[in-house]
């Protein structure tokens, strides 16, 4: 509803159903996210570098999708399910920086401030 690869699904609909549509799909994203741990979407030692999404999936994906809540709610939808949607991006984003998902740079120890090589 808000990307222009889902425009061509979505034109069929009136405004309605494609609010509908998306508030539900979004809806049933989050219920499964919040399943899992958020620590359970991460890999020791994979990095947002060394992953690529299966090409099959062609950019649907939309990446984070908590990025487009001012979006969904300019779109219509559910102010809750937007929230929702922001706080688990919140804090899925938090986590990733523990996991250093997306590091800035090479990784250093706050203790010693060392590298993981040990140069400081």
């Amino acid at each position: 509803m808000v990307s222009a690869v889902w425009a061509p699904i979505f034109q069929p609909f009136c405004g309605d159903i494609k609010r509908a549509i998306t508030e539900s799909l979004l809806a049933a994203w989050l219920h499964k996210n919040l399943q899992y741990p958020l620590a359970r979407y991460f890999t020791a030692g994979l990095s947002e570098r060394s992953y690529a999404a299966p090409a099959s999936l062609g950019g649907i994906t939309g990446g984070n999708v908590w990025e487009l809540a001012p979006l969904f709610t300019k779109a219509g939808v559910n102010p809750e399910v937007v929230r929702q949607l922001e706080q688990w991006g919140k804090g899925f984003t938090e986590v990733a920086a523990r996991f250093q998902y997306a590091p800035r740079g090479p990784a250093r120890n706050r203790v010693t401030g060392a590298s993981k090589n040990g140069e400081e």
